[in-house]
């Protein structure tokens, strides 16, 4: 399998050699096989093959509809600067828009659809004929599953102390820790429960986390200091986040959708298509589409120079008129850094980063 996929990026990519990157993955990730990087759907979703994945297959002529009665969607254990804001904000435009095309539709005569919110705890519902959607982005970047937590804070030192070791943050012994205390899943007959993760390329997160931490406009030399002093632990954590998510949980019965933050700034179509499915929740293609727009970067933009006149009072949740947060807002790209950094950074960066990575991953972001 590790052979076919050098041959594969070879031909996709212009790579030119498949026994250099066969070779030197063997080297980085002994452990690493395909077999290994497995991304689980929610159970019983549509899986859309051979009609397209696109957000015209979701619509429906009556209107919208849930597929499952009580479901639960918890987005945990994914690394800061990868989109999980942006994620929130897309559940909310989402159910509002399928609140509102119900009403638009003949269900509404004898039927009901209602949208509930507890933004302290980072949860939104929507109650659509009596079946229910939550969705939940507290403990976001905790490890948190059946009552195992093991917050940010801690992440970070464990990943450290694998780093001090020699170890890879995929590794399977970097992840003992988690593989030992996150217990077996119990399924519970009233709800279905799906965990999300979501990784990034580890330069662009660490690139957008230094800009966003930073209390002042940075220079230049210090921009690329800072992001050479962490890109290698962000690759670490999304490394361990990433042989959790796809490999640990699984392995315990737990159902887990993972996708790559560059799937949102690239056909964002095909990856709202493929979130819907993987949610059960069918809308319209319109309804899909004016969603995704009211919280793109331009319009939340829009929302927060408004706020910041005075006219706006009510922000969502993680967007702020000052402070950290007041930084959220960006033009979404996936190789924005390499305008902000040199090629020596990021060729130190990718270098160190690499061998944290499952394969698939970093050779994904190696040669893209």
């Amino acid at each position: 399998m590790g052979t076919t996929l050098a041959v594969v990026l070879m031909v996709v990519l212009g790579t030119t050699s498949s026994d250099v990157w066969t070779k030197r993955a063997a080297t980085l990730w002994p452990e690493n096989t395909m077999e290994n990087v497995r991304i689980h759907d929610a159970p019983n979703h549509r899986s859309g093959r051979g009609r397209g994945q696109t957000i015209e297959n979701v619509g429906v002529s009556k209107g919208p509809y849930l597929e499952h009665e009580n479901f639960k969607v918890l987005l945990r254990n994914t690394e800061p600067k990868t989109g999980t804001t942006a994620l929130e904000w897309t559940f909310q435009a989402l159910f509002r828009e399928a609140c509102a095309e119900f009403w638009r539709s003949s269900d509404a005569k004898s039927g009901n659809c209602s949208l509930d919110q507890d933004k302290g705890n980072r949860t939104y519902s929507m109650d659509l004929n009596g079946s229910k959607i939550v969705f939940s982005a507290m403990h976001k970047h905790y490890l948190e599953f059946q009552g195992f937590v093991y917050p940010m804070g801690p992440i970070v030192g464990l990943v450290k102390a694998c780093m001090d070791m020699g170890l890879s943050g995929w590794s399977s012994s970097c992840a003992e820790f988690a593989e030992a205390g996150i217990p077996a899943f119990q399924p519970k007959e009233e709800e279905q429960l799906l965990y999300m993760n979501i990784y990034r390329d580890p330069i662009a997160a660490a690139t957008s986390w230094v800009k966003y931490s930073a209390e002042k406009e940075l220079g230049h030399e210090e921009l690329n200091a800072r992001v050479l002093d962490i890109c290698d632990g962000v690759a670490a954590r999304i490394g361990l986040r990433a042989r959790i998510a796809w490999k640990i949980l699984p392995e315990k019965g737990y159902s887990v959708y993972s996708y790559a933050y560059e799937s949102t700034v690239g056909d964002q179509e095909k990856w709202a298509a493929d979130l819907l499915r993987a949610i059960g929740l069918h809308m319209s293609a319109d309804s899909v589409r004016k969603a995704l727009d009211s919280v793109s970067p331009t319009s939340m933009k829009h929302l927060l120079e408004d706020a910041k006149k005075g006219l706006v009072e009510d922000l969502p949740a993680g967007l702020e008129v000052s402070g950290t947060n007041s930084r959220k807002v960006g033009m979404a790209t996936s190789k924005g850094y390499r305008t902000l950094l040199t090629n020596a950074t990021v060729a130190s960066c990718r270098r160190a980063s690499l061998k944290h990575l499952p394969l698939a991953m970093a050779l994904k972001y190696q040669l893209g």
